[in-house]
């Protein structure tokens, strides 16, 4: 739908057409606003590893080595278990969004 079509539209209605056609002019901002997008995720994601890295040598001498692998072993074991999770959050959104739709 377009960007100023309403949210519901009647039976009747025809569907809006699409901002603008696969083959359109469209395509190359998309692609550039594509390509952005993942240079600052890549960007980001690098100076979050740095300044992890960064911070290990002033945790290890603010806690000590047992303080800090204790605190190690807890932010591992946090993200197994996140990881454990394996997008149940997702199918149970996907479930209820199936179980509240107006023709069940």
């Amino acid at each position: 739908m377009g960007m100023n079509a309403p949210l519901h539209r009647k039976p009747d209605e025809p569907p809006s057409a699409p901002l603008s056609s696969p083959r359109g002019s469209g395509n190359a901002g998309r692609w550039r606003a594509l390509w952005q997008t993942v240079g600052a995720t890549g960007i980001a994601r690098v100076v979050s590893a740095i300044f992890t890295l960064a911070q290990v040598p002033v945790v290890i001498h603010a806690l000590g080595t047992n303080a800090f692998g204790f605190l190690s072993t807890i932010f591992a074991l946090s993200s197994l278990v996140n990881f454990a999770g394996l997008g149940c959050g997702s199918v149970l959104q996907t479930i209820l969004a199936h179980s509240f739709r107006p023709d069940h």
